[in-house]
């Protein structure tokens, strides 16, 4: 972590705010606070912020996935860690979630401090006096969460409801000729595959089949970049995102995994020019699942890129 083997990090009793990526370049985490010297307890924390946004409201858990490249805030209060689990002297940030290569993660989640042990927290002192922001009387589930949450600013998540879709295009992230594809096709740097227009709406629809499959074994899993603007998920696998859900957000990065459909809004405003988008597993990106695309004032109709 940081560029560090078997990191620590003495912290008082009181509110943190991290911010976490996963630069990978193909490991998945999904996090857990463990105690090493009491590992039946499960310690939770609040999400608060998503890739590059604030969530409309905090999200209390005690376990949160992360792909390549995505990003989240959490704070975790060390205080109450002290107060509510008998003052421990260290808690571990672990990853439980278990993946042997470079495909993705199983959906194996170890016992408590079986996994990876990424980071110690070592608390010392006494209590102290803090006076920043307690995200726990405010979070969901606590607290049922609506499509207008604005906990942290004035602004709510704009309302996309009404907005209607200039076009639907289709994306398959696949694996073929010993190489990783979007619907067949490799990665071209000489040419833009689409054109979105300025000032418009777009529903993408992106899936997988997971690659080549053996018997046995899981297909694979991209953690997907899209350049420019951020998304909205609408759905995944036919389930609609709602509010309360760390995807119910702005976005730039998500998980797709081995048989996923996740139905996303683009919006094109002011910007033109070309930009990526791309499968963030460095492996497959370098093995050209990429493709490039031009915002232009005249779209084009092409569904399947």
């Amino acid at each position: 972590m940081n560029g560090k083997i078997q990191p620590f990090f003495e912290v008082q009793k009181r509110r943190y705010r991290f911010r976490i990526l996963d630069f990978g370049p193909s490991r998945f985490y999904q996090l857990y606070l463990t105690n090493p010297d009491n590992l039946a307890q499960s310690i939770p924390y609040w999400i608060i912020a998503n890739d590059g946004n604030l969530l409309p409201r905090p999200i209390e858990t005690t376990n949160h996935r992360i792909g390549v490249a995505e990003r989240f805030d959490a704070i975790i209060d060390f205080g109450k860690i002290a107060a509510r689990f008998g003052n421990p002297s260290r808690i571990r940030l672990e990853n439980r979630l278990v993946q042997d290569d470079g495909k993705g993660p199983s959906e194996t989640i170890t016992p408590p401090g079986q996994g990876n042990q990424l980071l110690e927290f070592r608390l010392v002192g006494g209590a102290v006096v803090d006076t920043s922001f307690d995200p726990e009387p405010v979070s969901f589930p606590r607290v049922r969460a609506s499509a207008n949450d604005a906990v942290f600013a004035p602004i709510a998540l704009p309302d996309i409801s009404k907005l209607t879709p200039r076009i639907t295009r289709t994306f398959r992230f696949d694996r073929s000729g010993g190489g990783w594809t979007v619907n067949g096709q490799f990665m071209d740097c000489t040419k833009f595959r689409f054109r979105p227009q300025v000032n418009s709406v777009e529903r993408w629809i992106i899936g997988t089949d997971g690659g080549l499959k053996t018997a046995g074994t899981s297909g694979w899993t991209h953690p997907i970049h899209i350049h420019l603007e951020e998304h909205r998920i609408l759905k995944r696998n036919g389930v609609a995102i709602n509010p309360g859900n760390v995807e119910f957000s702005r976005k730039d990065v998500f998980k797709l995994k081995s048989g996923d459909t996740v139905e996303l809004l683009m919006r094109f405003r002011d910007f033109r020019g070309g930009y990526p988008m791309h499968c963030h597993n460095t492996i497959h990106e370098d093995h050209q699942m990429m493709l490039l695309w031009n915002v232009q004032d005249v779209g084009d109709n092409i569904t399947e890129p």
